[in-house]
């Protein structure tokens, strides 16, 4: 059997607005546009991806908010499937997995809003909430439970863009590499939900694969050269160049790939419980944005040298 990690973005009608109303009056407050979805082993290696856009009736506005947030436009949504053949889809898909993670509660909400809207079957599988596993799992230690959040927090590098139902679906299944989901299952009805999150503190914490901590800064900045960064294109070794900028605890500096070029590191660095500190990072291709920002800065030292 396998596991199915699901992510959903979905149109909003605030209280101003009228919102579609069933025939049996049922309202839809959020109402889906788009279902990501990977199916993966024990091991969350990932098996196979399914994308679904939703199609809107004609008489329903997409929110303007949500077109910035997605990148989802009526234009893309108008090729999408009717919401009850797009479920159907998914259930015939997902047919061979043995439960559904999501990351937060909000999701299972939204869909069983939905199936209600049209009257449907919920899905035959258990729906369980990675978040409050990762709480759970992390004892307290984290303040910010958000997926990008926890992607920092375990170092694992965006090499998709978020805010996209499949790509959300991907990055949290990679977070649930670090957190033995399997044997969490087990124990997931004792865990306390988000309400209760201060009771975490009190907890003994049980083994999870933890981030490189350091005594103090100096040693956490110091840990950033030691850092044999991979390109997220080829996975080839990125060269270092004495391109850097920005302050103490939060810097960019520029690696090169031989085949896919420049590309801009971002080091964070953040304090943790206990008075420790972890080196943060994240890598993307060098845009023309951060190009010119440090070619402004190196203009600008460059100048400064001159005066001097």
């Amino acid at each position: 059997m396998n596991f199915i990690v699901l992510d959903l973005e979905w149109n909003q009608y605030p209280p101003s607005m009228d919102c579609p109303v069933s025939p049996a009056g049922i309202a839809m407050r959020n109402e889906i546009i788009q279902i990501g979805a990977v199916k993966t082993d024990h091991s969350f290696n990932i098996l196979d991806e399914l994308r679904l856009n939703i199609h809107l009736e004609k008489d329903r506005i997409l929110s303007e908010h949500v077109m910035r947030l997605t990148a989802l436009t009526p234009k893309v949504l108008k090729k999408g499937l009717p919401f009850p053949e797009a479920c159907a889809r998914l259930r015939q898909w997902a047919q061979d997995a043995e439960c559904i993670l999501t990351w937060g509660p909000d999701d299972l909400r939204v869909f069983n809003g939905n199936l209600a809207f049209y009257q449907m079957d919920p899905l035959p599988q258990k729906w369980y909430d990675a978040q409050r596993i990762y709480r759970y799992r992390l004892n307290g230690m984290v303040t910010k439970s958000s997926l990008s959040s926890a992607m920092e927090y375990f170092e694992i590098q965006p090499d998709r863009p978020l805010h996209d139902a499949l790509n959300d679906a991907y990055l949290s299944a990679q977070v649930c590499q670090h957190l033995d989901i399997a044997s969490a299952l087990s124990q997931y009805d004792q865990m306390p939900s988000a309400l209760c999150l201060n009771k975490l503190r009190t907890r003994s914490a049980p083994s999870v694969k933890q981030p490189e901590l350091h005594p103090n800064r100096s040693q956490a900045r110091a840990h950033a050269r030691t850092l044999n960064l991979l390109c997220p294109a080829c996975g080839a070794k990125l060269t270092p160049t004495r391109r850097r900028m920005g302050r103490s605890d939060n810097w960019c500096e520029v690696r090169k790939c031989a085949k896919d070029g420049d590309m801009l590191i971002r080091f964070r660095i953040r304090e943790r419980p206990g008075h420790l500190f972890q080196l943060c990072h994240t890598i993307k291709p060098m845009d023309e944005a951060a190009r010119k920002r440090f070619e402004r800065r190196e203009q600008a030292r460059s100048s400064a040298s001159r005066t001097i």
